[in-house]
């Protein structure tokens, strides 16, 4: 969860003139609570059945996505497809 906070604060926080830059959202697979290997839990805001418009999206790394998740066709399926579409 270190690499999804460490993102989530550096493009929450960034502005130009006290105006964010970025609007940064959590996404899960269902939009259920996500619990991590430590307990932390997060609240998803979207999930894979949203219509998103997203111009940047970014994975975080750890043992949920290199051990778990690369596994998971749903969450591969989902990331090309957004490859497909999304800007950056």
């Amino acid at each position: 969860m270190l690499a999804a906070s460490e993102q989530n604060e550096i493009f929450s926080v960034t502005n130009r003139d006290n105006e964010k830059l970025f609007e940064v959202i959590t996404i899960g697979e269902t939009g259920e609570l996500i619990s991590a290997r430590n307990g932390l839990k997060i609240l998803p805001k979207a999930s894979f059945k949203d219509k998103l418009d997203l111009d940047i999206l970014i994975i975080p790394g750890g043992y949920g996505a290199s051990h778990t998740e690369i596994k998971n066709k749903s969450v591969i399926d989902w990331i090309r497809n957004q490859y497909v579409i999304s800007y950056y």
